[in-house]
């Protein structure tokens, strides 16, 4: 098993790629204001157009959901 180590930042000691990623994924999921959240049916159709549509983007992706009467952001569709 190949551990990549990076040196923490203001500590003396070293942590693992995935301690790195672990801290990195806590801060990613704390809510931290922005814009209102979507229902679970927008996120699911959300999932189904991709599934359905993998070379669509998420510019067509919102165009079509503002089609069906969805105001949803094209920053809320677009994975990164």
């Amino acid at each position: 098993m190949l551990l990549r180590f990076q040196k923490a930042a203001g500590r003396g000691n070293y942590e693992t790629g995935n301690q790195a990623f672990s801290k990195r994924l806590r801060f990613l999921t704390i809510r931290q204001g922005g814009g209102r959240r979507i229902s679970q049916q927008i996120r699911e159709l959300i999932f189904q157009m991709v599934a359905d549509n993998p070379s669509w983007g998420a510019p067509r992706i919102h165009g079509e959901l503002l089609m069906l009467g969805f105001d949803v952001s094209e920053t809320t569709i677009s994975p990164g």
